[in-house]
């Protein structure tokens, strides 16, 4: 018969193969996780996360490590509707995700809806680098990262906008090239002793600037080539929607490529000189394109003892419901003549042109004028004994 000792050495044994077996079961059926980097040809990095779940018919949550994050900038994610994932922590060179899953679930892709740009290298290539020791990892969520349901282990891709020469590519020796465009790692949980992991490249977001200065810089010329155009002018409504359009299209290029470029800060630094026009153009061509509508013109000769008069002050007076008013005043005209815009409200309204040199003084009849219309002003003489008013320069 076996002793009480033998019997304690058959339990012993049991729970030994129980838990070695439970311990090759959770190592069996641990998810896989591959965390994919894209680069665009703008040179900005998008992440995103592909977990492969073990099957299970009951709910699960994991709680995953990733060698990306900024402390300032709070990631936003997209999930398939049946999945909950929330950022839990993060700082510089990390973020913490906790991720809920449904019973059933084999596979779930979490996508970092923020992107952000490649550092550069002094020779002014792109670079990429991730550490893998997470050094400024808290000590708060370094509680997170206990078994059973935290993910540490980590399978990395990066995945280039085209395809480099192998002489044009620097990278950590644990990161290979798997593809053309393609590079892939593996590392385990972190720790002290897990290395950096590096990709320099040719620099994508350099070439996408020289694009963009090159485009911007041929509808800044074109902008200003229309500003020149003498038959577009004199407050023809086709220039102000040439004006209009163009500053429009400045602007809106100006706001593309700052929102993607990953230096966007050097294409504006580039760009500052074009848009305080761009936009006062812009302004300009729509309040000019209004006043073209609902503006009147008023416009007429002045002359002094029969000479085009040049220093002479003419006044626009409206006469209404609230009684006379002057509107505007000139104090020298352009080849004896003045030229007033108004805006027409009430069209009843009245309107009188006075001119004055020294103590002459000079009133026209009132008249009435319509929202664009054109109104010419008879002949304004002053008669002045004794003064001889020079001619205005034709």
């Amino acid at each position: 018969m076996p002793t009480q000792r033998h019997q304690g050495i058959v339990v012993a044994l049991i729970c030994i193969l129980a838990c070695g077996t439970l311990v090759y079961a959770q190592e069996a059926t641990a998810p896989k996780a591959t965390l994919t980097l894209s680069v665009n040809d703008k040179g900005l990095v998008g992440a995103d996360v592909s977990l492969a779940l073990p099957a299970d018919s009951n709910p699960r949550f994991y709680i995953l490590m990733l060698p990306i994050g900024d402390e300032n900038r709070p990631n936003e994610l997209q999930v398939p509707a049946d999945v909950r994932a929330a950022e839990i922590g993060r700082g510089r060179g990390y973020t913490l995700v906790f991720v809920a899953c449904p019973s059933g679930a084999r596979s779930i892709r979490i996508a970092f809806q923020r992107s952000w740009g490649v550092s550069e290298t002094l020779d002014g290539k792109g670079k990429l680098e991730l550490d893998l020791s997470y050094p400024f990892v808290s000590a708060t969520d370094r509680l997170w990262m206990r078994p059973p349901n935290a993910i540490g282990a980590l399978d990395i891709r990066v995945l280039l906008p085209g395809k480099y020469d192998d002489a044009d590519i620097a990278t950590s020796a644990n990161l290979k090239r798997v593809g053309e465009k393609e590079f892939a790692c593996s590392f385990a949980p972190p720790d002290a002793s897990a290395e950096r992991v590096w990709l320099s490249f040719p620099n994508p977001s350099q070439r996408a600037l020289n694009n963009a200065k090159w485009f911007f810089s041929l509808v800044v010329g074109l902008f200003l080539a229309a500003l020149q155009l003498r038959f577009l002018r004199d407050r023809r409504l086709s220039w102000f929607l040439s004006v209009c359009v163009l500053s429009c299209v400045v602007l809106g290029l100006a706001a593309y490529y700052i929102h993607g470029l990953a230096r966007w800060m050097d294409f504006l630094v580039y760009a500052a000189y074009a848009l305080p026009t761009a936009l006062y153009a812009a302004m300009a061509s729509i309040y000019l394109a209004a006043a073209r509508r609902y503006q009147a013109t008023i416009t007429g000769p002045v002359t002094v003892n029969g000479v085009a008069a040049k220093y002479v002050t003419v006044t626009l007076i409206r006469s209404g419901k609230q009684g006379r008013r002057v509107l505007k005043v000139r104090d020298s005209l352009e080849a004896g003549r003045y030229v007033f815009y108004v805006w027409v409200g009430d069209p009843v309204d009245r309107y009188q042109v006075s001119a004055s040199y020294y103590t002459q003084e000079v009133n026209t009849d009132e008249f009435s004028v319509t929202r664009g219309s054109h109104a010419e002003v008879p002949v304004i003489n002053l008669q002045v004994a004794g003064i001889a008013q020079p001619a205005a320069v034709s």
